[in-house]
């Protein structure tokens, strides 16, 4: 019974560090692109350019045109 539970939790934890590896790989790859976009915006490139380059909505290469 308790081989049993601590492979459970032995299993759970795997679970969740994959979860929050997934998620900081995803933060990650979110502050490169808008790295690339800020770095597009200026060098002049157009919205439409930027949003094909990077993946980014309208939404987002708009907010970061403001800051």
């Amino acid at each position: 019974m308790i081989y049993n539970l601590e492979r459970a939790l032995q299993e759970e934890f795997q679970k969740r560090e994959i979860i929050g590896m997934e998620k900081g790989m995803e933060k990650g790859m979110l502050e490169a692109k808008l790295e690339i976009a800020r770095k597009l915006i200026n060098k002049g490139r157009k919205v439409d350019e930027i949003i094909e380059i990077t993946g980014l909505s309208e939404e987002e290469i708009l907010k970061l045109q403001v800051n």
